[in-house]
C-alpha cells in the first residue's frame, strides 16, 4: 500500500506543482504541444460570426485578471527601442511569487484564451498554465514574425494568426494567414 502510494506522488506531484504555477519560469517544451496550423489562402472575415475578434493586449491595461483564471497578468519594464514596443510579462497568483513568462525577453502582445488555459506572446509562444510548460509555436509550426493573433473561432479552438515580415510601415507587403488549433 505504502509503495503504491509512493509511486502516485512520484508521478502526480511534478505536474501538479507545474499546474500550480510554481514560482519559476514554465518548462521549455520541444515540439508543438498538440498545437497546429494550417496556411490559409485569404485572411477570413472577422465578422463575429466565425471569427470573433481577440483580445489582444499591447501593454493595457498594465495588469488584468483573465475572467476565468486563477491569476494575474501584469506588463513591466517597457522597452521602446527596436521596431515595436515591448515589454516583460509578469503572471501573479495568490501566495506564489510572481513568475516572468518572457523568461528574460520581453513581448509586444499577451493574449489569453477564453478558458484561460493558453497564454500567447510574441513572436509565437504559448504557455499552457495548466501544464505550466512553455512552447515555442513559431519555430514548431513555422508561424515566423511579425505575428499577430487577429481572432479566435467561435468554439474557442482555434486562433486566427497572421504573419508579415514588416512590422508595420511595409504598406504592400504580403500577409500571411494561419489557424492555429489549440491541444484539447
Amino acid at each position: 500500500m505504502r509503495l503504491a502510494i509512493v509511486i502516485v506522488l512520484a508521478i502526480v506531484a511534478p505536474v501538479f506543482i507545474r499546474a500550480q504555477g510554481a514560482s519559476s519560469w514554465p518548462v521549455d517544451a520541444g515540439g508543438n504541444g498538440g498545437f497546429s496550423a494550417r496556411r490559409l489562402a485569404a485572411v477570413p472575415a472577422v465578422d463575429g460570426r466565425a471569427w470573433i475578434r481577440a483580445d489582444v493586449k499591447l501593454g493595457q491595461p498594465p495588469t488584468w485578471r483573465p475572467a476565468k483564471g486563477d491569476y494575474a497578468l501584469r506588463f513591466a519594464d517597457l522597452d521602446e527601442e527596436g521596431d515595436i514596443a515591448r515589454w516583460a510579462l509578469i503572471l501573479e497568483r495568490a501566495g506564489a511569487r510572481p513568475v516572468s513568462l518572457s523568461a528574460g525577453g520581453k513581448t509586444g502582445f499577451a493574449y489569453v484564451t477564453p478558458d484561460a488555459r493558453f497564454i500567447f506572446t510574441e513572436p509565437l509562444m504559448a504557455i499552457d498554465v495548466r501544464r505550466w510548460e512553455r512552447y515555442a509555436l513559431h519555430s514548431a509550426l513555422g508561424i515566423q514574425p511579425y505575428v499577430s493573433i487577429e481572432a479566435i473561432s467561435r468554439d474557442g479552438r482555434r486562433l486566427l494568426v497572421s504573419s508579415r515580415i514588416c512590422a508595420f510601415d511595409c504598406p504592400n507587403e504580403a500577409v500571411l494567414a494561419f489557424e492555429v488549433t489549440l491541444p484539447s
